[in-house]
């Protein structure tokens, strides 16, 4: 079945008393999911919650959308933002539930993150959280260049 032929679709755009459903196929073909995620999901607006979730500085949800991993958060300006849900670092994904973050930190090497996406703080490069007897570990001297301005979060486009 060609499911990008206007043809496929004539009979689910009849009037509702004679219309049919999605042909079966549409459900189990790779193709089809494929073509959905890229021209519905990737391509428009998807709804992934509510603004009460949201009340708050620091509140959190999590979503899929298009098969990328993302995250809405309310900063502390009040504006709800969204971000890829992956660490600049390693990709390690960031928020793993709903809920509560003062800072979006990283599991695996906690890089620290602020609700507006901002780079705070990285160990490895820092000392960020890092006891003082495990800081010879993070020893920097041959790390140049590198501004945490480069390295914010990757932003979603978000509206309410």
């Amino acid at each position: 079945m060609d499911f990008t032929q206007e043809q496929t679709y004539t009979p689910t755009r009849l009037p509702v008393q004679r219309a049919h459903t999605l042909n079966p196929e549409a459900y189990r073909s790779a193709e089809y999911y494929a073509l959905e995620q890229q021209r519905v999901f990737a391509e428009g607006w998807v709804c992934v919650g509510y603004t009460s979730q949201l009340r708050e500085p620091g509140d959190t949800i999590m979503a899929t959308v298009a098969g990328q991993p993302i995250f809405l958060v309310r900063d502390q300006k009040n504006t709800v933002r969204g971000y890829y849900n992956v660490c600049r670092h390693r990709g390690s994904q960031l928020i793993s539930a709903d809920g509560k973050n003062h800072v979006i930190r990283c599991p695996y090497h906690a890089w620290g993150y602020s609700l507006e996406g901002q780079l705070l703080g990285t160990p490895y490069f820092k000392g960020l959280d890092v006891p003082p007897a495990e800081q010879k570990y993070y020893d920097t001297s041959e790390v140049h260049d590198f501004r945490k301005s480069d390295y914010g979060l990757l932003p979603v486009t978000v509206e309410a």
